[in-house]
């Protein structure tokens, strides 16, 4: 199995995507690094497919109830941030090889376990209104470790980013493959946003409390594609080309 071949099947799919959707505007920080967890770690759907959308036999309602589950299927990355029983716990830092760990007298909470013949950690810090949560592999016995994910996200749980590096292509290490941002606004909309940097190509979800919204798609920073709905699951959809819409139509859910 190439090394390529392996960041992959880690990161799962290609179209993964996350969000905190806490209603809870009155989140608190936590008083230790042992209670702080990444708000999706422990949720089977982080956004809810509105009803409308789920239930309408059209191809393009069916269509954007996909887009919105590919962000629950950002789950798969879950396991990292939910270290195991027998993981061993320390409060030193890790430093890796494809990325700098700045030296402060901040405090850590670091897990280490092995995991598939990779030494993994799970490391957990506080950087101002953030948490910081990373995760490194080690993949040999006598390996550096390589920074793997780099998440920040507020103390409230409303906003965050995260990014992927490309620790299994040799030479790119250091190359962030996925960038990943998130919000939850005070109204209940959330929106998504993944940059895939090394193809150039954006990706973008709204979704509104009544649970209508839209999807975007960007290429090389122009819009390509575009489709929204309606509470009711109706919709309209759009392709563009050098600003110009090419195709259009819309959908009764």
């Amino acid at each position: 199995m190439t090394r390529n071949l392996r960041i992959y099947l880690l990161s799962g799919l290609a179209m993964l995507a996350l969000f905190s959707c806490s209603d809870d505007d009155d989140a608190k920080p936590a008083d230790s690094l042992e209670d702080v967890r990444l708000s999706f770690a422990d949720e089977t759907e982080i956004v809810e497919v509105p009803t409308a959308l789920k239930n309408s036999s059209n191809i393009y309602a069916q269509q954007a109830a996909g887009y919105i589950q590919q962000i629950n299927g950002m789950g798969a990355y879950t396991a990292n941030f939910l270290p195991p029983t027998n993981a061993v716990k320390t409060n030193t830092p890790v430093t890796a090889s494809n990325g700098r760990v700045a030296r402060t007298n901040k405090e850590y909470l670091v897990y280490t376990w092995e995991d598939g013949g990779y030494g993994i950690t799970y490391q957990i810090s506080e950087s101002g209104d953030n948490y910081v949560f990373e995760i490194f592999y080690k993949l040999g016995a006598t390996a550096d470790y390589l920074k793997f994910v780099h998440a920040e996200e507020s103390k409230s749980g409303k906003s965050g980013s995260m990014k992927i590096f490309n620790i299994f292509a040799e030479g790119d290490e250091s190359t962030i493959l996925v960038n990943y941002t998130w919000n939850t606004a005070a109204d209940g909309t959330v929106s998504f946003v993944a940059d895939f940097v090394d193809t150039a190509f954006r990706y973008e979800v709204v979704v509104k409390s009544d649970g209508s919204g839209e999807v975007k798609y960007l290429i090389d920073g122009e819009l390509s594609y575009h489709m929204t709905w309606t509470v009711s699951g109706d919709g309209t959809w759009k392709f563009y080309e050098s600003g110009s819409i090419t195709s259009e139509g819309s959908w009764t859910a």
